[in-house]
């Protein structure tokens, strides 16, 4: 707060920030003041001069360092700071930074230097000061002084003003700005930057004869004024007010008549126009600089004026929010209405002026540009065409903000709050924290989302949009375009078509939709349409229309051929990524049929209807002739592991899919794995099995042991089709596959048995990486580590036969088995042991070398015997299972009898011929079943063969040359009642 006193004295007292405070910082007397003020003029100077008159404060808004103006009585003003210079801190102190002395007539042009004294009222409005000074007569003089013409040129022009004096007609007893002035306190510096938003200053004076009225004309009524007075504009008085004014301001002030004058003025109108043409200079390339397009241009005083009206028009929005919440929820925050920040008559002004200067752009300029090489030319030429491209530049920010203003005006009369809020959260709250500016630059971003919220309001609440859409289009032709009121009418029709039960009218309405959007493809926000059709069920749709989208961004098919032949060219590229996105939908649908869920649904999809939907939406895109859409429907079914419905699809472009796929990933198993059943389907057993070879063989892939041998063994089988082995080279190829796989097989037996010894990590890795050769697994496998099972299973698997050696490993795995079981009861150690003979006598049995009865029968017996196993009948039961036929193993038995084995003459010397009894009576049990006719050849020799063979034991049993007290006898009774069953079966 600022006082003067009667005595002269001015104070500063700092109410505080919310001015509830009281704080005196400073203050100056008279005397001191007239101290000051002589101080900062330098020259001796009468003190009566300083008496303070008034006081006028200056808001922060105005003046940053400039707080206080004192007016003195003759007319001086002294200018008051409170802080240091460029700070925003509380009042320090008032000292005196300035001194003006009074304006004299000389200032405005008059032949004397009359100046005001006796200076008793004083009123500041719109920065014009009035000042009413006593003359010498009994009327007062009223004082009139601003600086409008010199705004704007430079800090030393903003010390010159203009004054103009009036008689008033008796003494002024009180000076006042009138109600409605923007501000009566402002002393703007620049009062031309608010042309068009403040009204004419107007001063009221109260006087002895009565009120009087004046205003301080804009410069637009003096321009106005001048050409009414001269019928034109073709005169020294415009041409004074243009240097008065400077060019760019004049041409400025021309516009604004040009573009605001109402139709009852369009003679003045015309006269401005006259007016910036005529004097607003011509453009120019500075003569010491070569011509070329990056030498500086001096544009035309109309170029700048025209970018000065345009910035001047935008000021009372530009820096504004466009939206401010109100009525916050204290508890949650959330805001309960949301409204446009500046007054729909605000943006109604803005939006008519600039229309109204593009009309005139659109009537006076001319945008047209000189052909050929301008700057070679002339640089008078070439700089005309630089200003007609930024005016061009100009003409089209201003169409775009004329557009955004139309809409914002739609959206305001279309409740705003609603709108808004139903935009995405991230887009609400950047909207919310934009000003004008940045809703300008980042339109894009937002204005479709607000139409379309806009709209989908209008759908919600079932009522019909075609007005809107017409408003939309005349608002905002650049954003709401004939393919948008297209998508509009598209997305109505779809909407109906969702809430109809299914039935002819819906059908119809779907293909409507489908018709629409197909007409607007290259417009169409295709992911939410898929949204929307898949609520729909509508799958045909989503095909179809990605399908059009994709060839309405490649009319051309460049994209197919970018797939085809990998070309590196960028264009191509672009467009085949942009068609690929067209197919994004499609498969994003695919992907959430396959997890069984619809988008905004409470529930998600039964499994069996998602499968459907799954199929047929897979079935739509193959029966399009799209051959990208193929290639892309199989990329995604492959990466997402869909292999049989691969194999199921009947698509022509399969096999081309599958040779580009495997150029770019040799190495992908997957692929080679698709590929080589994709041939099989077709038939190609030949080449599945090659393929399948391959596949076993691939080193450093990661494949597992287990792997590779079902790999062979599916090429083994492809390989014996008989398609696949006609010819030599076939047959060849299958004796490969199947030694391949034996080697294979006989691998996987040592993996296993590697595995159960457990502590060979290394080993076993080495083992289930690769194929191994039979020569390597036998001497750093089989052999190292004593896998004596392994060892014949190779030697078996080679066709190489060491009679020694077979017969050395036999025992060795028959020591093994019966060493696993140890500890466990008779029968136990049994059913193992017989289990695992049986194992190996189906491998080998078939072949006598590898497979040496006698040998085996010896170590079974033998172990049996040491393990306390009663049983005499069990190794021949066994041997039965394996397939051994009764003769040959009696025998054997008989052989291994007769051999007098030391071990069995230590034990029990009769032992075998204990097993031989056991053998008869269990072929006679079966014998004896058999009908007269049956089996008579294998009867009368087996009953010969026991029949002989009983006969010599008999002799032997007699002799008793092994000198077994008790066996012998109990063997002859069993023989003798043997024999007798023999004759009587033989009969």
């Amino acid at each position: 707060m600022y006082t003067r006193s009667e005595q002269g004295s001015i104070e500063l007292i700092d109410l505080g920030a919310d001015g509830s405070g009281f704080n005196r910082v400073a203050k100056i007397y008279a005397s001191s003041l007239v101290h000051a003020a002589i101080s900062v003029c330098k020259r001796n100077l009468d003190g009566s001069l300083f008496k303070p008159v008034t006081i006028i404060p200056i808001p922060q808004s105005d003046s940053l360092n400039i707080h206080l103006i004192v007016v003195t009585v003759s007319g001086i003003r002294l200018y008051f700071s409170t802080r240091s210079f460029n700070t925003t801190t509380r009042p320090e102190f008032l000292t005196l930074v300035h001194v003006r002395f009074p304006p004299t007539t000389s200032s405005f042009g008059g032949t004397g230097h009359a100046k005001p004294s006796g200076v008793h009222s004083v009123c500041c409005v719109g920065g014009a000061l009035a000042m009413a000074a006593t003359g010498a007569t009994e009327a007062d003089t009223l004082w009139i002084a601003h600086g409008d013409p010199f705004t704007n040129g430079g800090e030393t022009a903003n010390y010159a003003e203009v004054v103009c004096p009036l008689e008033v007609p008796s003494r002024v007893w009180m000076i006042a700005g009138l109600p409605g002035n923007p501000d009566t306190r402002s002393y703007q510096p620049n009062a031309l930057a608010l042309h068009n938003a403040n009204p004419n200053p107007q001063f009221l004076l109260i006087t002895a004869q009565g009120s009087f009225t004046f205003s301080k004309l804009k410069p637009a009524d003096q321009l106005r004024h001048i050409l009414i007075r001269n019928g034109g504009p073709d005169n020294s008085d415009v041409l004074s007010f243009f240097k008065l004014y400077s060019p760019t301001e004049a041409c400025y002030t021309s516009l604004v008549l040009a573009c605001d004058c109402a139709a009852s003025d369009a003679r003045v109108a015309q006269w401005a126009v006259t007016a910036f043409f005529l004097y607003g200079g011509e453009p120019s390339i500075p003569l010491h600089v070569n011509p070329s397009p990056s030498s500086p241009v001096s544009f035309s005083h109309r170029h700048s004026s025209s970018s000065l009206y345009v910035s001047r028009l935008l000021l009372p929005v530009w820096s504004s929010p466009m939206l401010r919440e109100l009525r916050t929820d204290s508890h949650s925050g959330t805001p309960d209405l949301v409204a446009s920040a500046t007054s729909v008559d605000v943006w109604a002004a803005v939006h008519r002026r600039l229309r109204s200067f593009l009309l005139f752009l659109d009537e006076h300029c001319n945008f047209s540009f000189n052909r050929g090489d301008a700057y070679k030319i002339s640089p008078k030429l070439a700089a005309t065409n630089r200003e007609r491209q930024s005016l061009l530049n100009l003409k089209n920010f201003i169409e775009e903000v004329v557009q955004l203003i139309g809409l914002w005006e739609v959206f305001y009369v279309n409740d705003i709050h609603n709108i808004v809020n139903g935009i995405n959260k991230i887009n609400y709250k950047n909207l919310v924290a934009l000003d004008f500016k940045g809703f300008v630059t980042s339109a894009r971003q937002f204005v479709p989302n607000l139409i379309e919220s806009l709209i989908n309001g209008f759908i919600k609440e079932g009522l019909p949009t075609e007005q809107i859409v017409g408003v939309l289009q005349g608002a905002a032709p650049s954003y709401f375009n004939k393919d948008d009121a297209i998508i509009t009418e598209a997305t109505e029709t779809l909407q109906g078509a969702i809430l109809l039960p299914d039935s002819v009218e819906r059908t119809r309405r779907l293909a409507r939709s489908l018709a629409l959007y197909n007409e607007a493809a290259g417009s169409v926000n295709l992911e939410a349409v898929a949204v929307q059709f898949l609520r729909a069920r509508f799958l045909e749709g989503i095909v179809a229309l990605s399908v059009r989208v994709a060839a309405v961004r490649d009319p051309k098919g460049f994209a197919v051929l970018f797939y085809r032949t990998a070309s590196e060219r960028p264009d191509r590229r672009e467009l085949f990524a942009s068609r690929c996105a067209a197919y994004l939908p499609l498969t994003d649908t695919l992907d959430q049929l396959s997890r069984c869920s619809l988008p905004e649904s409470p529930n998600f999809l039964p499994q069996p209807v998602a499968t459907e939907y799954f199929d047929r939406l897979v079935k739509l895109s193959f029966s399009t002739s799209d051959e990208l859409l193929h290639y892309v429907v199989l990329e995604w079914l492959l990466s997402h592991s869909f292999l049989d419905k691969l194999l199921d699809i009947d698509s022509p472009y399969m096999e081309a899919f599958l040779s580009r796929s495997l150029e770019l990933q040799p190495d992908c198993l997957e692929l080679i794995d698709l590929l080589w059943r994709y041939e099989e389907k077709l038939g190609n057993f030949d080449k599945a099995a090659r393929i399948l070879e391959r596949l076993a063989e691939r080193r450093d892939s990661g494949m597992r042991l287990g792997q590779r041998v079902e790999y062979l063994t599916q090429a083994a089988v492809a390989a014996r089709c008989p398609s696949a082995t006609a010819g030599s080279e076939a047959t060849d190829f299958l004796q490969e596959v199947e030694e391949k796989l034996q080697v294979a097989r006989v691998q996987q037996l040592v993996l296993d048995t590697v595995d159960r010894l457990g502590g060979l990590e290394e080993v076993r890795r080495r083992l289930d990486s690769e194929l191994v050769d039979i020569s390597t697994l036998y001497s750093d496998y089989a052999e190292r580590f004593e896998l004596f099972e392994c060892q014949l299973a190779i030697l078996h698997c080679a066709g190489h036969y060491d009679r020694e050696l077979v017969h050395s490993l036999w025992p060795s795995i028959i020591a093994a088995e019966f060493d696993k079981c140890r500890g466990q009861p008779p029968e136990s150690v049994v059913a193992a042991v017989q289990s695992k003979m049986v194992q190996l006598g189906s491998q080998y049995a078939a072949s006598e070398r590898f497979f040496p009865l006698s040998v085996i029968l010896s170590q079974l017996e033998k172990r049996s015997h040491d393990r306390g196993i009663a049983s005499t009948s069990w190794v021949a039961d066994t041997m039965a299972k394996v397939g051994v036929h009764a003769l040959r193993l009696l025998r054997t038995y008989s052989q291994l009898h007769g051999n007098a084995d030391p071990y069995w003459l230590e034990h029990q010397p009769y032992h075998y011929l204990h097993v031989v009894v056991t053998i008869i009576s269990d072929f006679l049990k079966v014998a004896v079943r058999w009908r007269p006719d049956e089996n008579v050849l294998e009867r009368r020799g087996t009953v010969n063969l026991c029949l002989d063979m009983i006969t010599g034991f008999f002799l032997e049993l007699q002799a008793n040359v092994r000198g077994d007290a008790e066996t012998p006898d109990t063997l002859i009774a069993e023989f003798r009642l043997i024999h007798s069953q023999l004759e009587t079966l033989n009969r």
